[in-house]
């Protein structure tokens, strides 16, 4: 498509557009980022993921995917909470 420059993939907002929210091992989930991934590739478009941690994104940077998002601020804003409250009690 003209003026598309990369693909962001975002599976939890494609799991709920394919009446799978928050299913993204689903068999179609999973089929339709493979679909989107092929497509990219057969012309030569960059593609990138988001996922909620580094775990998530791993498999996905292996593939040679190259814009990554990893974490969402909540959580890791969370995180930070915890640490710092651990250490002042301890």
């Amino acid at each position: 498509m003209p003026g598309v420059d990369a693909v962001l993939l975002g599976p939890y907002d494609l799991s709920a557009s394919l009446g799978k929210m928050g299913q993204i091992d689903d068999p179609k989930v999973v089929a339709a980022i493979a679909r989107v991934t092929d497509a990219c590739r057969s012309v030569g478009m960059p593609l990138g993921y988001f996922g909620v941690s580094a775990a998530a994104v791993r498999p996905y940077v292996e593939r040679g995917y190259t814009l990554i998002v990893a974490g969402v601020d909540t959580t890791l804003l969370a995180g930070a909470a915890r640490g710092l409250l651990a250490e002042l009690r301890g």
